[in-house]
C-alpha cells in the first residue's frame, strides 16, 4: 500500500497555494487547514452570474461567461462540501437557475448555450443546434440527474410538484439505463444516490453495484487513457460502491500517488487540441482542482503520512 509522504505532501500544498485557483485553495484550506468556509463561498461567487447561475470558466474546460448547466453543477459540489445551508445566495441563486431553465417539454436541462461556440472551449463542448435536443434525451442523465440531485438536496427552495416530477423522470431514466448504463452516466446517478433518502437511495445504489464494473475502468493499464477511474466513483470508505470495487479503489490510490508530478500536482490526461493558449490555462486550473481532489481522498482513506 502506497502513501503520500510529507514530503509529497508538502509539494502538492506548495502546488496548491501559489497556482491552483482561489476556489480550489480555498477548498484545501476548508479540508486541511480548518479554515471555515467563507472563502469557499467567496471565491466561488466570482463564478456566479445576476441569473444565479455558474459560468467564466467554473468548468475549466468551457471558457464561456454566461451561465450554464454546465457551470451550475460544477459549482454545487463546492457548495456541498462545505455544507452551504439553503439560504446562502450562491444556493438560492443556483437553485433558481436551474429552475428557470428547466426545459418541460424534455424534462430535463441542456448543458450549454449556443454561444458557447463564440469562445474558447474542447472540442467536446461544441454547440451543434441539429443535435441539442436529441443529446438531452440520450445524455439526460449529464447534466440532468445532476441537477436532479442539487434540487433534491434543497428541495426546501424547490416546488413540491416540479420535484416530484423531475425526481420521476430521473429515476425512470435510470431504470431504463440500469442494464447499460456507461461511466458518463454513471456519475451523474452517483451524484443522485449520494443526495437521495431511503428507501429510494437503495434501489439507485443497488443498480450501481450490478453496473459498476462495466461503466469503471478497473484495469490498471487503461488508467493512462479515457475512461471513468475508481476514485471518481469512490470518493471515501463510505461510498456503497466500496463494497465491489474496494481492491480497485486501493489500486488506483497507489496508481494515483505514483503520479504525481515532479511540480507537486496531478495533470489532466486529457487536452483540447485547439485554443492553444486558453488550454495551457485551463490545464493548470486543472491540475489544481485535480491536486485538491484527489488530496482529499487520499486524506478520506488514511493514505496521507
Amino acid at each position: 500500500m502506497k502513501t503520500l509522504l510529507a514530503k509529497s505532501y508538502k509539494l502538492a500544498r506548495e502546488f496548491v497555494k501559489t497556482k491552483a485557483r482561489a476556489v480550489d485553495r480555498a477548498l484545501f484550506d476548508y479540508t486541511f487547514e480548518n479554515a471555515p468556509p467563507d472563502a469557499v463561498w467567496d471565491s466561488l461567487s466570482h463564478f456566479s452570474n445576476q441569473d444565479g447561475g455558474f459560468g467564466h470558466g467554473m468548468e475549466p474546460d468551457c471558457r464561456l461567461p454566461a451561465s450554464s448547466a454546465l457551470g451550475t453543477i460544477t459549482a454545487f459540489p463546492y457548495l456541498i462540501q462545505t455544507n452551504a445551508p439553503a439560504n446562502h445566495p450562491l444556493v438560492r441563486g443556483g437553485i433558481q437557475y436551474l429552475l428557470d431553465t428547466y426545459d418541460r417539454s424534455l424534462k430535463g436541462w441542456r448543458m450549454l448555450p449556443s454561444e458557447v461556440n463564440n469562445h474558447p472551449r474542447a472540442g467536446w463542448w461544441n454547440y451543434d443546434s441539429k443535435t441539442a435536443d436529441s443529446a438531452v434525451v440520450e445524455h439526460w442523465s449529464n447534466p440532468s440527474a445532476c441537477a436532479v440531485a442539487n434540487l433534491y438536496r434543497y428541495k426546501e427552495l424547490v416546488p413540491v410538484d416540479l420535484m416530484q416530477e423531475v425526481l420521476e423522470k430521473a429515476l425512470s431514466v435510470f431504470e431504463a439505463k440500469r442494464k447499460t448504463i456507461e461511466g458518463h452516466d454513471y456519475l451523474p446517478f452517483i451524484e443522485l444516490a449520494e443526495a437521495l433518502h431511503e428507501p429510494i437511495t437503495a434501489s439507485v445504489w443497488s443498480g450501481l453495484k450490478k453496473q459498476a464494473h462495466a461503466a469503471i475502468v478497473t484495469d490498471p493499464t487503461q488508467w493512462t487513457g479515457y475512461g471513468i477511474r475508481p476514485l471518481w466513483a469512490v470518493t471515501n470508505p463510505a461510498c456503497p460502491l466500496m463494497d465491489i470495487l474496494e481492491e480497485s479503489v486501493k489500486a488506483h490510490l497507489d496508481f494515483e500517488i505514483a503520479r504525481q508530478q515532479a511540480d507537486g500536482s496531478w495533470h489532466p490526461f486529457w487536452s483540447w487540441g485547439q485554443f492553444d493558449e486558453e488550454w495551457e490555462e485551463a490545464k493548470v486550473e486543472w491540475q489544481g482542482q485535480l491536486t485538491v481532489k484527489l488530496l482529499r481522498s487520499f486524506k478520506a482513506f488514511g493514505r496521507i503520512v
